[in-house]
């Protein structure tokens, strides 16, 4: 997938975060660290590098189905990426505490995310998902949740797999179709 189809989706993007972006004083990005991250990189084997990867090294992530193409795995995967869509301002609450939070979620109940009940997800409902943990902004990651369930619900029979069976299992073209349906549903 080439850059020149994303380049409209992401000015649009561009264009709705650049307030946040001009008015950021916590977050910037070093381009001297990019740089040498990006030689590191350039310089390291990727096969070394993919076969270093695990995805539950450290027994964080919910992958029982894994066996089985995982479709609870997948939904997980994009529920997980809904809920960390910026920092954790929550002193002690670091991705491994969201990781575990979603994981006993969904081994107690497989139908937890689940399109339609992330549609009618509520704040009682999120906050419940990680006692004893003051979760910054819970009604937008509300909102971001029942966006994904809805979006699923409209586009994809439910499941966050047939969106990736859409793209064809490719990263670029599952970029490329996220954008697509965000944006379109942002535009309406």
């Amino acid at each position: 997938m080439a850059l020149v189809t994303l380049l409209p989706h992401i000015s649009c993007i561009s264009f709705r975060l650049s307030p946040l972006i001009e008015n950021s004083k916590s977050v910037s990005i070093s381009e001297e660290a990019v740089e040498r991250v990006a030689g590191e990189w350039s310089a390291t084997n990727i096969n070394t590098l993919k076969e270093s990867i695990t995805w539950d090294a450290d027994n964080w992530h919910y992958c029982a189905d894994v066996e089985s193409h995982g479709p609870r795995t997948c939904q997980y995967i994009f529920v997980m990426d809904s809920l960390n869509f910026c920092f954790w301002p929550t002193e002690g609450f670091e991705y491994e505490h969201l990781a575990l939070g979603l994981k006993a979620v969904l081994e107690q109940d497989p139908s937890a995310f689940d399109a339609d009940k992330l549609i009618h997800l509520d704040v009682e409902t999120l906050l419940s998902w990680f006692p004893g943990w003051n979760l910054p902004n819970p009604q937008e990651r509300v909102l971001r949740l029942r966006e994904l369930g809805q979006a699923l619900y409209d586009d994809f029979d439910g499941l966050a797999e047939n969106l990736v069976a859409k793209a064809q299992r490719s990263a670029p073209k599952l970029v490329q179709l996220i954008l697509q349906v965000c944006i379109t549903k942002l535009l309406v």
